[in-house]
């Protein structure tokens, strides 16, 4: 209008933005991690599943970091495609807890090829990653304990960071 503008105040708010897993920046080339949920890839869908079916087919561990929804659903994925699991549980903020009951049953129904390394006392970015010598491959995360989860293919499923200019405004939480 030509008085200018009015401003509207609101109790609540709700945005829909867009979102994408944040790599650690010493992974953010290799060719065998993928960010998860899926509309985030970086690469194509295609890729990923390639990558699964070969982890499979050689016998080799995929691994999956992160907690909550995204990092059980990226588990079933990669169980499905036949190969070794390796979730490695991280304690991130602000990511939706899975119900106890469902987690159990969850694991039941998973079996044994996937094993479940609880690190709720560290976020993703806190975990020691081996690359390959020329630095195009995820080789293992070590943990806390001395040992490294060996890894073929990784779904990295947190932490999630939402893009949009409006969030940088003061008071927007």
């Amino acid at each position: 209008s030509t008085r200018g503008t009015v401003g509207i105040l609101y109790t609540e708010l709700v945005l829909v933005v867009a979102a994408s897993v944040r790599f650690p920046r010493s992974i953010q080339n290799a060719e065998n991690v993928f960010g998860w949920p899926m509309a985030t890839f970086s690469a194509a869908p295609a890729l990923c599943e390639k990558a699964l079916a070969k982890a499979a087919a050689d016998k080799q561990p995929v691994v999956v970091v992160g907690n909550g929804p995204a990092a059980l659903e990226a588990a079933c994925l990669a169980l499905e495609s036949g190969a070794p699991v390796h979730w490695l549980r991280t304690g991130e903020r602000d990511v939706p807890a899975i119900e106890p009951q469902i987690m159990g049953a969850a694991l039941r129904y998973l079996g044994e090829n996937l094993t479940v390394t609880g690190l709720a006392s560290l976020a993703p970015d806190q975990l020691r990653r081996v690359m390959s010598d020329d630095g195009s491959l995820l080789t293992g995360i070590s943990l806390p304990d001395g040992t490294t989860a060996p890894c073929s293919c990784c779904c990295w499923t947190a932490p999630v960071m939402a893009v949009h200019p409006i969030l940088r405004e003061e008071g927007v939480t």
